[in-house]
């Protein structure tokens, strides 16, 4: 072939390593085009791959694959990767059974793909891939096993594990999860004690597992979750929210956030907001801030961020000043307390919390040496608002 050729070819290969947006695929796409390299099997299947990184619209995509004359098995592969991506499912199977009728044999990762998305079809696949010669491929029977571990029978998944010569940690797990999703404690909790090593996932799992058994052994089955997380060698942020999420769903708010204060003082400052996320989708809730001011027999009540007290403007004006005059005297606030990154927090930390709202009405509207009570989450005490207090909003 002349040298221009792979000259070509060079700087086209380097132009596609650079795509990485869809104006880019574009520009790259016209390249092809311009060089007649765009019905190429290769290219197309390199365009097919650059949309889905992009994520690039199906209408494009489709007409990038129709573009090549007869597709070959890389081209279908790679169509039939984009439509997975996209969560195209319907579509995924309409062109495997369209790469079938071709006369095609797809490669492995197809069928992997194939039966991580048709759900509880992919058990129909089992006899085709035995047929195919894949039931030895480790990653194809592990698939299958937990195609049949989530979907029954969980006789059928422990056949195929059992069948294993070499089980990995990754197929143990898998049957470990699928005793747990069909309420199989005890089976679960017996294959866990025989694996031969064990990683972080294979802890989470019967953290997992415990932590949703919601029944009349629902007690002890948080004490064996926090068991098996106390024993964990190793915990990461999945852990943690595993075990919190656990917490939450058996109404154990008190013990969700003591083990977020415990990753806050082992210094996980980035996973803490994952937890936060954790408590609040498990159902955990922080306790509203309040506070109530009782003066001259009526009661004024202020909650976190409230406006709804009639002279709300006149007490933000003065909150906002105090805040002003604290700062240029060298008052920083003192995050030491906290559980979490509170910068963002800290801007409006005067304008949302409960107990200055109900400070700054008594400065505003009691007037000097005269007695109120303030009342906060039960707290209560006197404050005589004095001459020195009475002056800060002057």
């Amino acid at each position: 072939m002349p040298m221009v050729f792979f000259i070509h070819m060079s700087l086209l290969g380097t132009t596609a390593v650079k795509v990485s947006n869809l104006n880019h695929l574009k520009q790259f796409h016209a390249q092809l085009f311009h060089h007649n390299l765009d019905r190429h099997h290769y290219w197309v299947a390199q365009l097919i791959n650059h949309c889905t990184r992009v994520h690039a619209s199906p209408a494009y995509v489709r007409t990038i694959f129709d573009s090549a004359p007869h597709p070959n098995a890389l081209v279908f592969s790679s169509m039939l990767r984009f439509h997975s991506q996209m969560g195209a499912y319907h579509d995924l199977v309409t062109l495997f059974i369209q790469m079938q009728l071709c006369g095609l044999r797809p490669a492995v990762f197809v069928y992997l793909i194939l039966i991580k998305s048709v759900g509880k079809s992919a058990i129909a696949l089992h006899a085709h891939l035995l047929k195919l010669g894949y039931g030895c491929d480790r990653y194809v029977r592990n698939a299958i096993m937990d195609a049949y571990a989530k979907y029954g029978p969980v006789e059928v998944a422990r056949k195929v594990f059992d069948e294993m010569c070499d089980k990995t940690v990754a197929d143990w797990n898998s049957m470990i999860s699928g005793y747990w999703n069909w309420g199989q404690e005890a089976e679960a909790c017996r294959l866990f004690n025989l694996m031969p090593r064990r990683n972080v996932i294979s802890w989470t799992t019967m953290i997992t597992g415990h932590s949703k058994i919601r029944d009349l052994k629902s007690a002890r089955s948080m004490k064996d979750a926090i068991k098996v997380f106390q024993e964990m060698p190793t915990k990461d942020v999945v852990s943690y929210n595993t075990l919190i999420t656990g917490f939450a769903a058996h109404g154990q708010g008190t013990n969700a956030v003591k083990l977020m204060l415990k990753m806050k003082d082992e210094g996980r400052w980035e996973d803490v907001g994952r937890v936060r996320k954790a408590m609040r989708e498990g159902g955990v809730r922080k306790t509203t801030g309040w506070s109530w001011v009782e003066y001259a027999g009526k009661m004024h009540k202020f909650i976190v961020g409230d406006r709804s007290h009639r002279r709300s403007n006149d007490i933000y004006q003065l909150l906002v000043e105090l805040r002003r005059k604290m700062r240029a005297f060298g008052y920083t606030a003192d995050k030491s307390c906290v559980t979490r990154d509170v910068e963002e927090e800290d801007k409006e930390e005067m304008n949302r919390s409960w107990q200055p709202l109900g400070m700054v009405f008594h400065l505003k509207l009691v007037p000097k040496k005269e007695l109120a009570r303030l009342k906060a989450k039960g707290v209560e005490e006197k404050i005589l608002v004095n001459e020195t207090a009475a002056q800060a909003e002057s």
